[in-house]
């Protein structure tokens, strides 16, 4: 019977172990998250890592939109990242349209930036436009 007991004992050390390497690589990428407000929960990073998508970049720029105000789904990010964009530069690139005064939404920013070009540089044409410089 104590042999039963010690194998189960190691059982259940081997499963809070994985447990514990699993919640410490994703804890402090959830603790800036959760910081920030952002809703973004430990389930969806793990989803997030899942998928594939680098966490990383997703929790930064939806830091960027709590902070500026920019009422931007996380899936909506992510799905971005899976289609091969630049999330963070296209978080930017709304930042500065809204502080310019461009007209710019997020498919318009998505479709841009997937096309290739840099949506950035179409930000600061577009305000130079409307500034008549």
């Amino acid at each position: 019977m104590p042999e039963e007991l010690v194998i189960w004992a190691i059982g259940i050390g081997i499963l809070i172990l994985v447990f514990v390497v699993i919640i410490a690589k994703f804890f402090r990428i959830w603790l800036e998250a959760y910081m920030a407000n952002t809703g973004i929960s430990i389930f969806d990073l793990m989803g997030m890592s899942l998928r594939r998508v680098d966490m990383k970049v997703i929790v930064r720029a939806k830091v960027m939109c709590v902070q500026t105000g920019l009422p931007l789904e996380t899936k909506e990010l992510e799905a971005h990242y899976l289609a091969g964009g630049d999330v963070l530069k296209v978080v930017a690139a709304l930042v500065a349209a809204r502080q310019e005064g461009v007209d710019l939404d997020f498919r318009r920013a998505k479709e841009i930036d997937l096309s290739g070009e840099d949506v950035l540089e179409f930000v600061q044409a577009s305000a130079s436009e409307s500034k008549g410089v």
